[in-house]
């Protein structure tokens, strides 16, 4: 299954080496279960694993060392890709995870979730609200936090004195994407 928001895995190799990942899906093939992970620190690669427990308990990451196993277990992940690619939306925007937004006025505001980075050790969010324009689409930068105990995001104005550096950045990895 694909993944249908954005789950980022802290994970620590036996090296005891820790790194952060993002899920992009996890799947079957040949009655094995596998996952699709992309690193923060290079977003352009995609990752396979065999694919032991469960994302929300204990999990363990098994190396495919069969380029026979590796073989179709990349063909499974690309069938998924290409689903996506074909249920791409008339406007260019694939089905991306979404959040509702509440401003102070009570109005909501359904939007996509483009996505979450870090920038001077704080976490930002680039989301783009739905029902625009698709040759004029909005994409609105917020900071980003996480309360992980109770499960809960926070969206906050980013400061005006720093806005300007953090909409460069995020610029910049959206023009190496």
């Amino acid at each position: 299954m694909l993944s249908e928001e954005l789950v980022t895995l802290e994970i620590t190799d036996n090296d005891g080496l820790t790194a952060e990942y993002t899920v992009l899906a996890t799947f079957s093939a040949r009655s094995r279960p596998y996952i699709a992970l992309s690193p923060a620190q290079n977003p352009e690669t995609i990752e396979l694993y065999r694919f032991n427990g469960d994302l929300d308990g204990e999990f363990k990451l098994d190396i495919i060392y069969s380029d026979m196993e590796f073989s179709e277990a990349n063909a499974e992940f690309e069938k998924l890709r290409s689903e996506i690619d074909s249920n791409e939306s008339v406007d260019g925007v694939y089905d991306l995870p979404a959040v509702t937004l509440t401003d102070g006025m009570g109005r909501e505001y359904l939007c996509n979730i483009i996505k979450v980075f870090d920038y001077n050790e704080s976490s930002y969010i680039a989301l783009m609200p739905q029902n625009q324009e698709a040759e004029n689409p909005t994409i609105e930068l917020f900071a980003y936090s996480t309360d992980e105990d109770n499960d809960i995001a926070t969206i906050e104005i980013i400061p005006q004195n720093i806005f300007n550096d953090v909409q460069k950045h995020f610029l910049t990895i959206a023009n190496e994407e």
